[in-house]
Formats: C-alpha cells, structure tokens, sequence
C-alpha cells in the first residue's frame, strides 16, 4: 500500500481505520486486520484488485492504473476459451492503448488534419 495512507497523526492506527473513509470492502477490511505497516501489507497482499483500487484511490496516475489493470487482466489469458482470444486480445490491447494515451493522441492528430485540410479547401 503506498505511503500516502499514512500521515504523522495516524501512525499507530491500523490501516483498516486509516482508510475506512474510502468504503473499502469487508474481505479487504478483514484482510487488513490490525496491521499498521502501508509498505509491509502492500508487500503480502495478493489480490491486484484491492492494490489497484487502492491505488486509484490515492490518486495515482490513471494511464499507471490503466496499464497495471491490462497487466493483471493478461494474467488471465490461459484461461480463455481458444474461440474468444482474439476478441480478449483486440480489447486489451485496445484497453493498453488508451491507458498509454496513444489513441488519444492520434485521434487529436486525425482532427487537426482534419481541420487543416478542411482550412485549405475554404481558401481555395
């Protein structure tokens, strides 16, 4: 768990109630018991979607997010079924894109093209 949980005032506390202002949920709340180490407990656990969620919460990078979540979701590909990888592929790939930003820059380059051909058609 990052160190932004932890302020000079809360030190002592467990981490359950340093973040139960974030809704977490019950299974996370009892994982965490009483521990009161942010980087001790990020080590141990080993569910990625109490990690990433933590992590959105705390207000990492979204594209940081985005590209851990394609990374856990590609941890799962040995178990689709054969007739649906290419379609679970295309969206991560998708998915991976977009966290990078590469999609939302060449859409900004396809318009400004756009928008510069269309501005030489109007003087013309």
């Amino acid at each position: 768990m990052p160190a932004e949980t932890t302020s000079a005032g809360d030190a002592g506390l467990p981490l359950r109630d340093r973040i139960a202002h974030m809704r977490p949920c019950g299974g996370a709340v009892e994982w965490l018991g009483d521990q009161t180490d942010p980087a001790l407990a990020w080590a141990k656990c080993d569910r990625g979607d109490w990690m990433l969620w933590i992590a959105a919460r705390l207000g990492v990078d979204r594209r940081l997010v985005g590209r851990a979540k394609v990374d856990c979701a590609r941890t799962a590909l040995p178990y689709v079924r054969e007739e649906d990888l290419l379609a679970v592929l295309l969206a991560l790939h998708v998915a991976e894109e977009f966290a990078v930003g590469r999609r939302r820059r060449r859409r900004r380059r396809r318009r400004r093209r756009r928008r510069t051909a269309s501005h030489g058609q109007a003087r013309a």
